[in-house]
């Protein structure tokens, strides 16, 4: 099964559990510290779709959260020599690997929801690089 259908799969169980719930409060879990560190937009500085959140640590949100808001995400590498991992932190706060991105690439997703969890590694270390997190409509992240 790949990546796409993964995802997509994943989106329409979230929606269908968003639905269930309708007269519950939904708490997104946020580790100390979880201003991340200089970012542009994103949920994590307060900016409006497609924004990018920024690095500088293991900080942030722990982990996805359950929603029926469509989003997508693209994640370009700038590196003309270093490839970088792309992980999805699930509803559980464990990070998924998506796929590693090749040095001067796009990996682009249609199927993502809003207040979905993303960290890229550096392949050699596993270094956090950048975390985002999706907000509805298009987001657009560029590394390193």
């Amino acid at each position: 099964m790949g990546v796409a259908s993964r995802l997509a799969g994943l989106a329409l169980v979230g929606a269908l559990w968003a639905c269930a719930g309708q007269d519950e409060e939904l708490v997104i879990p946020v580790a100390p510290g979880a201003d991340g560190g200089g970012g542009t937009g994103g949920a994590q500085s307060g900016g409006g779709a497609g924004g990018t959140a920024g690095g500088g640590g293991d900080s942030g949100p722990a982990c996805s959260v359950q929603s029926s808001v469509a989003a997508s995400y693209s994640v370009t590498n700038s590196s003309p020599t270093e490839s970088f991992d792309l992980f999805w932190v699930d509803f559980g706060c464990v990070e998924q690997l998506l796929i590693i991105i090749a040095p001067s690439t796009t990996h682009s997703s249609t199927s993502a929801g809003e207040g979905w969890v993303f960290r890229v590694r550096s392949k050699p270390n596993g270094d956090l690089v950048k975390e985002f997190v999706t907000q509805a409509g298009e987001n657009q992240v560029t590394v390193p």
